[in-house]
């Protein structure tokens, strides 16, 4: 028998849109005012794909989470897919 060590580390981004110049929420606020936490997300988080290894994100507001794979590239397709952002026409 094998004893595994699952550790999951979450890092908040930084907002790349503020359209209302709303003031910036800490974290636990920020979670609070969409009725979730950051222990609630991490749960949903790992459900989703049995906390494999990679990116992930997470819509608080619909409470919709994404396992995007382990590349960078991944999270940027899943993005796209979702509404979010354009291609570059330079790379198409």
């Amino acid at each position: 028998m094998k004893d595994e060590v699952t550790v999951v580390a979450l890092k908040h981004g930084t907002p790349f849109i503020n359209l209302f110049n709303a003031p910036l929420l800490v974290d636990d606020d920020l979670f609070a005012a969409f009725d979730t936490s950051m222990k609630k997300v991490a749960i949903e988080l790992f459900r989703i794909n049995g906390g494999k290894q990679g990116y992930y994100i997470a819509n608080i507001l619909d409470k919709k989470y994404y396992y995007c794979g382990t590349e960078w590239q991944n999270v940027k397709n899943q993005l796209l897919e979702l509404g979010i952002g354009r291609r570059d026409p330079v790379n198409i």
